[in-house]
C-alpha cells in the first residue's frame, strides 16, 4: 500500500464559504483530495478570522496539513482524514496547477500563518510585475496619508505602514472598480429611472443620489 502524503500545497480557486450543520465555518476550493469526487473544503473553527478575510472568487495559495481520522474511516485514503490549515496567501492564476504532496519530513512553503499567535513567517518574494507595481502604489499611498497626518502623537512606525499599505492594497487597489453613479454607503448598484435620477431600493425606501439618507415615496415609487 502507498504511503499516503501528509501536507498539501495547491493553488485554486475559492468557489464557496459557509457553514456546515454543526455551525462550524469553511472555505471550498476547485480543487480535489487525490482520490476524492469532490470540491475541497477546508474547515476554519480555529480560524474565523481566514474564513472572514477570503471571499468567493478569490484565488489562494493554500498548505493543508493532515489531522485526525474521520469517524468510521480506516485511514487507508487521503479523504478517509480532515485537514488543517497550514498556511494560505494571495494566489496567481498562472500558478493554478495539480497539487503536490508533501511527507511530515518536508518544509511547507512559506504564506500567511493560518494562526495569529503563532510566529509569523514572510510569504515567498512577489515576482508578478503587476503586483510589485500594486504593493508599491499602496505603500506610497500609506506613507504619504501617515506623514501628512500632523495630528498624530507618535511617530509613523512600520507597522503603522504596513498595516496601512496592506488595507489599501486589498480593500482598494484589488477591488473591482465601481460602475457609474455607485452607492458606496450601501455598496450596491444604482439604476437609472424615467426621470434620468438615480437610485436603488432598501428595505425601507430607496437611496437617492445627491440626497443623504433614504427616501420614500408616497406612491412607493422612487423618486426618479
Amino acid at each position: 500500500m502507498n504511503q499516503l502524503a501528509t501536507d498539501y500545497q495547491f493553488t485554486a480557486k475559492i468557489t464557496g464559504k459557509g457553514e456546515t450543520p454543526g455551525g462550524t465555518p469553511y472555505l471550498q476550493f476547485d480543487w480535489k483530495l487525490p482520490g476524492s469526487q469532490y470540491p475541497f473544503q477546508l474547515l476554519l473553527g480555529r480560524e474565523p478570522e481566514i474564513y472572514d478575510a477570503w471571499n468567493v472568487g478569490s484565488i489562494a495559495w493554500v498548505s493543508i496539513a493532515q489531522g485526525g481520522v474521520k469517524t468510521g474511516k480506516s485511514g487507508q485514503y487521503a479523504t478517509d482524514y480532515f485537514y488543517n490549515l497550514s498556511s494560505i496567501g494571495d494566489g496567481d492564476s498562472a500558478d493554478v496547477a495539480p497539487p503536490t504532496a508533501q511527507h511530515s519530513d518536508r518544509q511547507p512553503r512559506q504564506g500567511t500563518p493560518a494562526n495569529p499567535t503563532t510566529d509569523y513567517q514572510a510569504p515567498p518574494p512577489v515576482t508578478d510585475v503587476q503586483t510589485r507595481i500594486e504593493i508599491g502604489m499602496a505603500f506610497n499611498a500609506a506613507y504619504t496619508l501617515l506623514a501628512g497626518d500632523h495630528s498624530r502623537e507618535e511617530p509613523v512606525s512600520p507597522s503603522d505602514i504596513r498595516q496601512l499599505r496592506d488595507c489599501l492594497y486589498h480593500e482598494v487597489i484589488r477591488v473591482p472598480i465601481a460602475p457609474p453613479h455607485y452607492c458606496y454607503e450601501h455598496q450596491k448598484p444604482r439604476i437609472q429611472g424615467k426621470t434620468g435620477a438615480w437610485g436603488h431600493r432598501e428595505e425601507d425606501g430607496f437611496c437617492m443620489e445627491g440626497e443623504p439618507g433614504i427616501t420614500v415615496p408616497d406612491n412607493g415609487e422612487p423618486a426618479m
